[in-house]
C-alpha cells in the first residue's frame, strides 16, 4: 500500500470517529434516554421481527449476558416482549407497538438533530447519503469475499 492510500484510509478511519462523536453527541444533548447498544437491539428486531438472546449476542458481538442486561431494560420500559417459540427451551424477543414508536420517534428527532449539527441542506443531504450507499455496498461486497 502507498502512502497516500494509506493517508486516505487513516482519514476514513477518524471520519468515522468523528460520525460516531457526533452521534453521541446528539444522544446526549436531544436526552433521548437509550444507549447505543440498546438502539442496536431496536435495529436488530425491525430488521428481524424476532430473535432469540443468543442470535442477538452474535449478531452485536457481546456475550449473551450483555444482551440479557439490555433486553431487561428494555422491557422494564415496555419496549419488548419475550415470546414462545418453536424451540421450547429460548423464549425470541420482540419490539411491542410502544416499542416501535418510541424508536421511530427517537430516530427522527436523532436524524434531525444530526442534520442540523452538519448543516446539511436537502441536496447535501442527498449527496451524502448517496455516499453512504456506495460505502454500504463495498462493505457487503467485501463481507461476501470473506
Amino acid at each position: 500500500m502507498d502512502q497516500s492510500t494509506f493517508e486516505e484510509f487513516n482519514n476514513m478511519h477518524l471520519t468515522f470517529i468523528k460520525v460516531n462523536q457526533l452521534i453521541n453527541e446528539v444522544i446526549e444533548e436531544q436526552n433521548i434516554d437509550i444507549s447505543r447498544e440498546q438502539l442496536g437491539v431496536f435495529k436488530l428486531l425491525l430488521k428481524h421481527e424476532q430473535l432469540p438472546l443468543k442470535a442477538i449476542a452474535e449478531k452485536q458481538g457481546v456475550f449473551k449476558t450483555a444482551v440479557s442486561k439490555r433486553v431487561k431494560k428494555l422491557e422494564e420500559k415496555g419496549f419488548v416482549t419475550r415470546i414462545s417459540s418453536s424451540d421450547k427451551r429460548e423464549k425470541v424477543i420482540t419490539l411491542t407497538d410502544e416499542g416501535i414508536r418510541f424508536y421511530e420517534e427517537r430516530q427522527r428527532i436523532l436524524y434531525e438533530s444530526f442534520m442540523k449539527k452538519l448543516n446539511l441542506d436537502k441536496v447535501q443531504a442527498a449527496e451524502f447519503f448517496s455516499n453512504m450507499r456506495e460505502v454500504d455496498q463495498l462493505l457487503k461486497q467485501g463481507e461476501k469475499n470473506i
